[in-house]
């Protein structure tokens, strides 16, 4: 993690910014001089290289104040803080150990089948080395693999008279970046005065240049030549490698097959640049040294120890072999590891110091989540928990901004990779931490530290001092968002505000599941059913249930009405600015598919002359009535079907002909309901209706079994920022002029579009998009086909406006409704929801409620007191899940998770104990009104409809 830009960079922003200042001048000075003398080497490409456009490079300068290079798709540089003490290092190397190719490989033995895990490099590669020697007169040809900066050029040169030399760089990149750096100017003398022949391949990928440096070794007639590998680079490294192993011959490169390891690399490399990994090579074997003794009986307490306390991760590793990555102990007796298909080494010189020398950086600065996002999916509505949420926020938003180190005592902390362990040691046994969580791709790498660090120790104190371990090894982040968001439920997800986060090594399948279990989280911990939408929740179901004219999924339907629903197209209709351009389709397939539109797409179709079969709607608030209402025509709205879920606005369903429901999973009504009568086993529920409407419609449809699914207008995102949603929408004016600025709602970064090129996007339409593939990926038997040139979603197949191509006959709408209704759908018995009130009793709510409420009364002296506390609380509220006849759970579980987030914040939001406990009190004070007048609402209000009058401008519905 040394090579990560974020610890190369200076913190501070500003001094930052003077640094890549006082580099301007002389870079652009550089610049200029080597360009003149990299047009005079090679004409032809001088052209391409200055006029290159950087997208995957960038030049940084570093808080050492040296010129370094990023990768911009990762956050990496490929040099160390000092590119010019790395690159001299490397040349030393060069000098000492150089590798020399020949057209007769010189090889003499096989290697073992297996090895001692911590042996010797010589044992893994007996002949490893045997292609190496001091730089001298064997040969007087080079070949450099990898440009770079372009440091090491003049200086490799200078090292001794060269006849040929081919310098070989794929990235066309880096060769531009080089002319800020290099010295092509001595370079150019160089090959003037010594009339050295220098040649150049570049902007050619992976193995396609062995191609051309077997052309160069045969045009030239070379029987030999030095070889040095500048920076990693897969194909590079697997050559390098065979070389020094005596497998590959000179002339005869283009035969060799590196191994594609785009799909299972584990990690990218932390030693970017070669520093001569053949300097690893003792002169004899290490295997009976002590140390190589002591990590093989520290692997045996360690696995002992895990086998009593983490049974199920012993049993997985018990006979377990390193595959890609070996243990070797270098000859400074560490334990490192290499890979084993190209040679790259974990860390290069010091794995203990290199390990705590980022963590050390990590102290001063280390990474906690803010995810507050309610000003981005906030609902408009005069709501208790906004109020009470509002005056939380502004108490954490009052905390001084100073950089805070890593406290002693930490809640929870969550790590991501393990390397050898190093920092784990170093975590666990000098911080105090209540929970920790390691996930770690790479089996091999958990393997390893079991040799290297004391995790005996670690465990031991854990359980002396009932702090919790949990340990997610081998999953490459599939499911990390789904593992944290079990253990939040476990632990409480109040403890997330306040949860640590490290990464020890950068791996790009791992990096991207980081990124998107933030985003999930953040948008979770903000839509979760706090009080105001729980009482309406129930309030809205009750009443909607009475109605003649609503019914509710069943989970088993006739076979006839399952083979209809098979063969029969279904449109969802969005609002996002592609639905403008798929009007004709839908309007010349409207007899063949069934139609519905979802949220404020209504309006839009209203306007086209497209009348819908069925229309979706998933918010419960009344603000969705005034959404609707401003389609003109209530007959027109009443020949069509609401398709929803429990809990949406009675008003919202009054205007529509009838209403079909799904049982939201989770929710208050669904839960309530079900644990209140048997009847309820029978109905479908409905799992992936969240976050916006077209989750709903997708997820509802596919419940009921429909086979075909095609998206029009549900883009979730925008190839102009001002064109977010359909034109003919009530987003604009009659005149096209958008009501109000969209840039609010957080559109500022890219996802892939579904017709190839990215697009702009926002957090909430991001998850969704990941929802909706979730809930197909689940029904594997559905077709999904997605016409919106919006967001590429998976599981969805991208489709053409003129490749949709309905072979169906048409449908009769009315009497597939007809049979829709009787066969799908059930209504529910009036007495069945009469029965609610008598069974949930006010009595119940005050018991569980007064005990919450108790709990707060006494101050909170301590952090162990604050954290236990809360603790209880969670435990409270369990509690009074098991009570059969109280709502309490279910009208203020998401609250109470949701307060005590930010009461955990304030509680931990500094080094002074006492002070922390008084910005406590004030967060505690808030939680008790807050539950003080949910109670009155809930014993002055209960089964009320929610009465919000009108959408906040820039609400967002559909």
């Amino acid at each position: 993690m040394l090579f990560n830009v974020s610890y190369q960079v200076h913190p501070d922003e500003e001094t930052q910014q003077q640094l890549e200042a006082s580099m301007g001048a002389f870079t652009k000075r550089r610049f200029y001089q080597n360009f003149k003398a990299f047009s005079q080497l090679f004409p032809e490409l001088a052209n391409s290289v200055g006029k290159c456009q950087l997208k995957t490079y960038a030049p940084f300068v570093t808080k050492a104040k040296y010129l370094n290079v990023s990768n911009n798709l990762k956050g990496r540089a490929l040099y160390k803080l000092n590119p010019y003490q790395q690159v001299d290092k490397q040349l030393q190397s060069f000098s000492k150990f150089s590798l020399i190719s020949k057209r007769t490989p010189n090889k003499a033995s096989e290697p073992p089948s297996t090895v001692k895990p911590g042996s010797s490099l010589k044992s893994y590669f007996p002949d490893l080395g045997i292609n190496y020697q001091p730089l001298g007169e064997a040969s007087d040809n080079l070949i450099i693999l990898g440009s770079g900066l372009g440091l090491h050029l003049d200086k490799l040169l200078a090292s001794k008279s060269w006849n040929k030399v081919l310098l070989v760089e794929p990235s066309l990149e880096l060769l531009h970046i080089s002319l800020y750096t290099a010295n092509w100017m001595s370079v150019l003398r160089y090959v003037s005065q010594q009339q050295c022949e220098f040649s150049l391949v570049a902007g050619v990928d992976g193995k396609n240049n062995f191609k051309h440096i077997d052309e160069w070794v045969d045009h030239c007639s070379l029987n030999d030549s030095y070889l040095v590998r500048h920076y990693h680079y897969n194909e590079f490294n697997q050559l390098d490698l065979a070389l020094a192993a005596g497998d590959v011959a000179l002339g005869n490169f283009n035969s060799f097959q590196p191994i594609d390891l785009s799909r299972d690399r584990e990690f990218e490399c932390n030693n970017p640049l070669m520093d001569c990994w053949v300097d690893a090579v003792p002169s004899q074997s290490v295997e009976d040294t002590h140390q190589v003794t002591l990590a093989h009986s520290r692997f045996k307490r360690n696995f002992d120890t895990l086998r009593k306390h983490f049974p199920d991760v012993a049993h997985a590793f018990d006979g377990y072999d390193l595959t890609f990555w070996q243990l070797f102990t270098m000859p400074n007796g560490e334990l490192n590891l290499f890979h084993r298909i190209n040679g790259d080494m974990l860390f290069s010189e010091s794995p203990m110091q290199e390990s705590r020398q980022y963590y050390q950086h990590y102290l001063k600065s280390p990474r906690i989540e803010n995810l507050d996002a309610r000003y981005i999916l906030r609902k408009p509505s005069p709501f208790l928990h906004y109020k009470y949420s509002d005056e939380l926020r502004r108490l954490v938003q009052k905390l001084p901004s100073e950089r805070r180190q890593l406290p002693e005592k930490i809640p929870s902390f969550i790590m991501y990779g393990c390397s050898l362990g190093h920092h784990i040691e170093t975590l666990l046994l000098e911080h105090k931490v209540d929970h920790f969580t390691l996930y770690e791709p790479s089996w091999d790498f958990f393997y390893a530290s079991l040799f290297v660090i004391n995790w005996e120790k670690i465990i031991n104190i854990a359980e002396q001092e009932e702090r919790h371990l949990y340990l997610s090894i081998g999953d490459d982040g599939s499911n990390l968002f789904n593992d944290i968001h079990n253990l939040l439920k476990h632990r409480g997800i109040n403890i997330l505000p306040y949860t640590f986060f490290f990464t020890s090594y950068f791996n790009e399948n791992l990096d991207k599941s980081i990124r998107t279990t933030r985003e999930k989280l953040q948008i979770l911990t903000n839509i979760i059913e706090y009080f105001d939408h729980s009482i309406f929740n129930l309030a809205h179901t009750s009443h909607l249930l009475k109605q003649d004219n609503c019914y509710v999924m069943l989970k088993d339907k006739p076979a006839l009405i399952k083979d209809e629903l098979k063969n029969t197209p279904v449109f969802i209709v969005g609002n996002g600015p592609s639905l403008d351009h798929s009007i004709d389709v839908i309007k010349e397939n409207i007899d063949k598919a069934v139609i519905v539109s979802c949220g404020t797409s209504l309006k839009a179709l209203y306007e086209l002359g497209i009348k819908p079969d069925f229309h979706a709607e998933v918010e419960q608030t009344n603000a969705t009535t005034l959404w609707i209402s401003q389609v003109p025509d209530k007959h027109w709205l009443k020949d069509i079907s609401l398709v929803s879920v429990c809990g949406v606005h009675p008003n919202v369903a009054a205007l529509f002909k009838d209403c079909y429901l799904g049982m939201k999973l989770g929710e208050a009504s669904t839960v309530a309901y079900g644990r209140m009568n048997s009847v309820f086993d029978e109905f479908q529920g409905i799992l992936y209706s969240y976050p916006t409407v077209s989750n709903c419609a997708i997820s509802s449809l596919i419940k009921l079994g429909f086979k075909n699914l095609y998206l029009f207008g549900v883009d979730l995102g925008f190839k102009d920022v001002s064109r977010h949603h359909s034109q003919h929408s009530a987003y604009y004016k009659k005149d096209g002029e958008a009501l109000y600025d969209y840039n609010r709602h957080g559109i500022g970064f890219r996802v892939k579009g579904n017709f190839g090129d990215d697009v702009f996007t926002k957090h909430e339409f991001k998850f969704s998009a990941e929802v909706i593939s979730e809930s197909l990926a689940e029904a594997p038997d559905v077709d999904c086909y997605n016409t919106s040139d919006g967001a590429f979603i998976e599981n969805t197949h991208p489709l053409t406006l003129d490749s949709v191509l309905l072979l169906n006959p048409v449908v009769d709408k009315n009497k597939f409704k007809a049979r829709l209704k009787n066969e799908a759908y059930k209504s529910v018995s009036k007495d069945i929801i009469d029965s609610f009130d008598s069974f949930y009793s006010q009595d119940a709510f005050n018991y569980h409620f007064d005990k919450v409420r108790s709990l707060w009364e006494q101050p909170c002296e301590s952090w162990e007191q604050a954290l236990e506390k809360m603790d209880r609380q969670d435990k409270l509220f369990k509690e009074s899940a098991q009570d059969l006849h109280s709502l309490f759970y279910f009208l203020l579980r998401g609250s109470g998770s949701f307060c005590l987030t930010y009461m955990t914040r304030l509680a931990f939001s500094a080094e002074d104990e006492s002070l922390c406990m008084e910005r406590l009190a004030d967060a505690i004070d808030v939680w008790k009104n807050y539950l003080d007048d949910a109670k009155a609402f809930y014993l002055e209000h209960y089964g009320e409809f929610d009465k919000t009058n009108a959408p906040l401008e820039g609400a967002e519905f559909g």
